[in-house]
């Protein structure tokens, strides 16, 4: 069964609010990874390593020794984590000491840059990938070996890691298929014989041909979602250790959607998000889908305009982080937690949002305020009562149809500033 909830379908929802942070650098940012709500890692091109520890209020940069782009980072505890990247050759820096000091492991890859890498919670076994290669290692990332693909029909593209457990892992991605130009996503299984451990193909599935899988989680031991690039998640159910396939197609974001489905994660059982980044000519949006239910229905709730993002992290119900182009870094977070705590950056803050009944519009310069105007997704405008308060303004919405509009606020010295806002 394909279920997708858009806006306004009676999904009681958590949204966040966005707020950009300040990196201190403008280069493409490709990943991050937070240990708990206050310390962070974000990586990126040019050998960029931050680390915060004030939840992203501040970041401080790091010595990676190298200028080659990092693609991916891994902490398996506060003193020990992972960084990979690379050029025309494979890259990976390892810290023991909360990334003070980041040393080059000389893994004898040569087969490519890294695109990623996971390791079990205790740190020992690891797993990272190249485009065409699967590595792991039992010691902590000291060294590695390649293990190899059993029965596959084509070449494999590899883009994601998925752990398990010691014998229990996936890798997500594509094959092309021998002797076409055709390509078909997949999902790679790792599993046990008699001379050791190999990656095979998971079977019967429901995969779109040329799609792409580019993230994978759980949320039981036995329940996985994989997300490709073309607005599809598919999913499976299976009972250990039979987790080998089939993967059906369990959400489809519309017909013709090429939107990547990214960063998919779970924070237990019933609540997850994913991003999906979404360019139009020359701006950049970022979309936020949540599920509160296990994964069987998801609902976009949350979009940042100008920021194209590249991966996010979700810690919890009220606290999400993401990185993007141009050096940006967002925090998401609960506005039930501290409407002025969300409010770091911008003149206009809408809450909450989104609502069925009213919103209330908070404006940094209310003294210079001239007027606001209120527009459907169409363009017409439609006329709104509200009230002034102390610390901005009170609009009634129940009138409204549910949907998207955009808010614009007029200043007296031509400042205009636009916000969307749901209408539950």
């Amino acid at each position: 069964m394909i279920l997708f909830l858009g806006l306004g379908m009676g999904l009681e929802a958590q949204q966040l609010v966005w707020t950009p942070l300040t990196s201190g650098v403008n280069f493409s940012l490709n990943d991050l990874h937070f240990i708990d709500g206050q310390t962070g890692y974000v990586v990126g091109s040019n050998g960029t390593i931050l680390k915060t520890v004030d939840g992203g209020m501040n970041w401080i940069g790091q010595n990676s020794g190298t200028n080659q782009p990092l693609n991916a980072v891994y902490f398996c505890n506060p003193d020990t984590g992972w960084v990979v990247g690379g050029s025309s050759q494979a890259l990976l820096l390892k810290t023991e000491d909360g990334g003070a000091n980041w040393n080059s492991i000389a893994t004898g890859i040569n087969s490519g840059p890294l695109l990623d890498i996971e390791f079990q919670s205790s740190g020992l076994m690891g797993l990272a990938i190249t485009s065409d290669s699967i590595y792991h290692s039992i010691d902590c990332g000291i060294t590695w070996a390649v293990e190899e693909y059993s029965g596959i029909n084509g070449t494999p593209v590899n883009a994601c890691i998925e752990i398990r457990g010691q014998d229990t892992a996936y890798i997500g991605g594509r094959r092309f298929q021998t002797g076409t130009q055709d390509s078909s996503p997949e999902v790679y299984t790792r599993i046990h014989n008699l001379s050791g451990y190999v990656w095979v193909q998971t079977s019967s599935n429901q995969f779109s041909n040329m799609d792409r899988i580019e993230s994978l989680a759980f949320n039981t031991d036995s329940t996985a979602f994989a997300g490709g690039i073309q607005g599809k998640i598919y999913c499976l159910s299976a009972t250990p250790p039979n987790l080998t396939g089939p993967w059906n197609l369990c959400v489809d974001l519309g017909s013709g959607n090429n939107q990547t489905i990214q960063s998919l994660e779970f924070v237990d059982e019933m609540n997850g998000m994913f991003n999906s980044p979404f360019q139009a000519g020359p701006v950049g949006y970022s979309m936020f889908y949540y599920t509160f239910d296990g994964g069987i229905n998801w609902a976009q709730l949350d979009t940042v305009d100008g920021f194209l993002i590249n991966a996010s992290q979700y810690l919890s119900t009220t606290l999400a982080y993401a990185v993007g182009n141009n050096g940006d870094i967002y925090k998401g977070q609960d506005p039930n937690i501290s409407v002025a705590e969300n409010w770091n950056h911008g003149d206009l803050l809408i809450y909450p949002n989104p609502s069925s009944d009213r919103i209330k519009v908070y404006l940094r310069d209310q003294n210079d305020y001239l007027g606001l105007n209120v527009w459907d997704i169409l363009g017409q405008s439609i006329p709104v009562y509200y009230e002034f308060q102390s610390d901005g303004l009170s609009i009634p919405i129940h009138r409204l149809r549910s949907g998207i509009y955009i808010l614009e606020v007029v200043y007296t010295d031509g400042r205009i500033h636009r916000k969307r806002f749901i209408r539950k």
